[in-house]
């Protein structure tokens, strides 16, 4: 009985991977994907803001560029939150602008954290996860947003 449950479970597995590997690779829901990881990088800092309490605030210069002025989180999610309707639209441009605002956003987060890792600002320690969670988040927008220009 165990042995039977065990290749049944391991049968449903794979019919599971395969259904997911499908899916994640058929062009026809390269937008689906593209506006998921839109609503995961707004997600993500609507997260950090009310249920964290993460304070977006940079206390060096670097940083204070880095963050577009302090800007970066708002301006950032205010031109995902654009572009998600136009890319449920099928638009191309928008795409392409998803892609581009994806690979800015994470190239910011990253060159950041590296500058926080250098200079090792005030409260650099409590703060350093957040970059890097964007960063990472916007690996689906980039992804999606390329597969979904070239096609």
């Amino acid at each position: 009985m165990t042995g039977t449950s065990n290749a049944i479970s391991k049968g449903l597995f794979k019919d599971f991977i395969l259904s997911m590997k499908t899916s994640l690779t058929n062009e026809s829901n390269y937008h689906v994907f593209l506006i998921a990881g839109l609503s995961l990088s707004v997600f993500i800092i609507f997260f950090a803001l009310d249920i964290m309490h993460f304070p977006f605030i940079s206390k060096d210069p670097v940083g204070y560029i880095l963050t577009l002025g302090q800007t970066r989180h708002t301006v950032g999610v205010i031109l995902a939150l654009a572009l998600i309707p136009f890319c449920a639209q099928k638009m191309r441009f928008a795409f392409l602008v998803a892609a581009l605002l994806g690979t800015f956003i994470a190239l910011l987060c990253i060159v950041h954290v590296i500058s926080m890792l250098i200079v090792e600002p005030p409260l650099y320690r409590s703060q350093i996860h957040g970059p890097i969670i964007w960063a990472v988040t916007q690996l689906p927008v980039i992804h999606y947003g390329y597969k979904a220009f070239g096609r």
